[in-house]
């Protein structure tokens, strides 16, 4: 698989490597496309100290786009589209029983600092 490309926003393609899905297989794109512009919206308005789209920036106040930004997307995208397969965030798995589906991100709220990792602010 080839590495994901580090441009914002992510495209279908870099989530369906993340995901580990053949580019060829759009039987879930409109799913797919639709956690991951969830993502990408959710994600943006969470960290507006970050330059999303190239704005000139004169005071030189707003982050860059890095990678671990995208991949939180990404996780972000993919942890959506698992629940949308979990609307009640209760899994039952036959041999096992049920289990509750976390709707705690620790992991992507870290890479995005967000949520407990989210810098202090002061007013």
């Amino acid at each position: 698989m080839a590495p994901i490309p580090l441009t914002w926003p992510p495209s279908l393609d870099s989530y369906k490597v993340d995901l580990k899905l053949a580019a060829d297989d759009d039987r879930f794109d409109d799913a797919l496309q639709a956690s991951l512009d969830a993502a990408v919206d959710w994600l943006q308005e969470a960290r507006p100290d970050v330059n999303w789209f190239d704005e000139s920036d004169p005071d030189g106040l707003l982050k860059p786009v890095t990678m671990r930004l995208i991949l939180g997307c990404l996780r972000y995208a993919r942890r959506l589209d698992i629940r949308r397969e979990t609307p009640l965030s209760t899994l039952i798995v036959a041999e096992l029983g049920s289990a509750n589906v976390s709707t705690l991100d620790f992991d992507i709220d870290h890479l995005t600092r967000t949520g407990r990792y989210a810098r202090v602010r002061f007013a």
